[in-house]
């Protein structure tokens, strides 16, 4: 219970009598009170009980607010009972000042033993309707959300019953402004959790998560099945960067669930601006020559898709790298792409033997010295000879890969030895990568800036 103040006596007491219709009051004692231990049993009669205790209590929550609140922020103030609970708002606000009512003993509920019910029983069934407090607050809650999510009975017949915190109203309000088949989609999602995930997320995200579109909710749903969830772990930019760069629903099917490891919105900018192209041309011909008809709307193939392809299993380690290089992967995404069948699996050949060989000794900066990172960035096949011919050389090898190269030291002499390598290309001196591995490796041409790592290696 919080440290608010507590009356010692309630200004008003809801006993067995409180739901009570009129017809009940004129019946005599001893038959009143089997009529009413009925009624409570029956559901549409603990409704209508419900209603009346709430009516009955309903203009000392007026009068709580009155005194509580400026004139700017209330709602209640001469709105009959039945015209507020055609008001979400209004609900919303008299739930809250109920409990607040509750908490500080202004309003007493008794159980069905004549008890006062405390704040923390909410379990507890009252004998004035026989239900529970939650249960009544729930009704309510539900009124409220009827209203909010009249427009979209999928989502609204999943959310009702599964709120139990007035204060959660205001949360899912916000989820009224969501297009009504993303909305469905994400409550589709979260499944029976959806009520208490939805409840307790940080309205930023949910504005945010607002701006996604059906496709982005289902593709999201599809890629992460039951971790679903943990986009509400997401920042508001990173939502926003999927809802603002990605245009159709293939590029987040084609990242899949490698868009959870990204943490930099910058990135998923990045990512949405790699090539998509429309094939549904080509989709619809190939169709017709199957004899089936073509397909609704548009279909388009993405270079994510081309990336993951290439990369094979080494796609979700690359894709966490920093914007920069995601833009260096994108244009060689590229252009293995459009190569020839034979100089395509060669390069993809490359790629993956240099992630095979050498990715754990490889950080950003190693690849920026590398120059796969860059305005014309260079290809796999430079940097795994390079790589190749360090580690081959005498005094340099895997010591060389894990302590030096380790190091910015070791990061500048690599960027040396490429701007070395790249003067004797202008020169004419080197006509392909396959020589450049053996060059580094058995001649000291390209020595220039690793000789202090050979003296070292040496040394040890």
């Amino acid at each position: 219970m919080s440290n608010r103040a507590r009356l010692s006596t309630a200004i008003l007491t809801i006993g067995d009598a409180s739901g009570d219709g009129p017809v009940l009051k004129l019946i005599p004692p001893p038959v009143k009170s089997l009529v009413r231990t009925t009624a409570n049993r029956l559901t549409g009669q603990r409704k209508a009980r419900l209603l009346r205790v709430a009516a009955e209590i309903y203009p000392i929550l007026q009068k709580i607010e009155d005194r509580a609140l400026p004139d700017s922020e209330k709602k209640l103030q001469g709105v009959p009972f039945l015209q507020a609970l055609a008001d979400d708002e209004k609900i919303e606000r008299g739930l809250r000042m109920f409990v607040s009512a509750w908490k500080s003993n202004i309003i007493r509920l008794n159980d069905d033993k004549g008890k006062p019910i405390p704040p923390s029983k909410g379990r507890t069934h009252m004998t004035a309707c026989g239900l529970t407090v939650d249960q009544a607050q729930i009704f309510f809650i539900d009124m409220a959300l009827e209203l909010i999510f009249k427009a979209n009975s999928k989502a609204k017949r999943q959310l009702l019953g599964t709120i139990h915190n007035p204060a959660a109203i205001g949360k899912l309000r916000v989820m009224s402004v969501f297009q009504p088949l993303a909305l469905t989609e994400l409550v589709m999602g979260l499944g029976y959790q959806a009520g208490d995930i939805l409840a307790e997320a940080n309205p930023d995200v949910l504005y945010a998560l607002a701006m996604l579109k059906a496709f982005h909710m289902r593709a999201l749903r599809q890629a992460f099945g039951a971790g679903f969830r943990n986009v509400f772990d997401w920042s508001p930019d990173t939502i926003k960067a999927v809802a603002e760069n990605f245009n159709c629903v293939e590029q987040v099917r084609d990242l899949g669930d490698a868009i959870g490891l990204i943490r930099d919105p910058q990135a998923l900018i990045v990512l949405g601006k790699w090539e998509v192209r429309d094939i549904t041309d080509k989709v619809n011909e190939e169709r017709a020559a199957r004899g089936l008809p073509e397909v609704k709307g548009h279909r388009f193939e993405t270079d994510i898709a081309a990336g993951r392809s290439i990369l094979g299993p080494y796609f979700n380690t690359l894709i966490e790298n920093p914007p920069e290089l995601l833009v260096a992967f994108g244009k060689i995404v590229s252009q293995i792409r459009q190569a020839d069948k034979i100089a395509r699996k060669e390069r993809i050949d490359e790629v993956r033997l240099f992630c095979d060989r050498f990715m754990e000794y490889i950080s950003t900066d190693t690849m920026k010295a590398l120059g796969i990172v860059g305005e014309k960035p260079t290809g796999f096949g430079e940097a795994l000879n390079i790589l190749e011919g360090l580690f081959s050389k005498p005094g340099l090898g895997r010591r060389f890969f894990e302590g030096p190269l380790q190091t910015p030291e070791g990061i500048k002499a690599i960027a040396g030895l490429k701007a070395d390598l790249d003067d004797m290309r202008k020169r004419g001196s080197i006509k392909g990568d396959a020589e450049i591995g053996q060059l580094i490796a058995n001649s000291d041409i390209l020595d220039r800036c690793i000789v202090p790592f050979l003296n070292f290696s040496m040394k040890n």
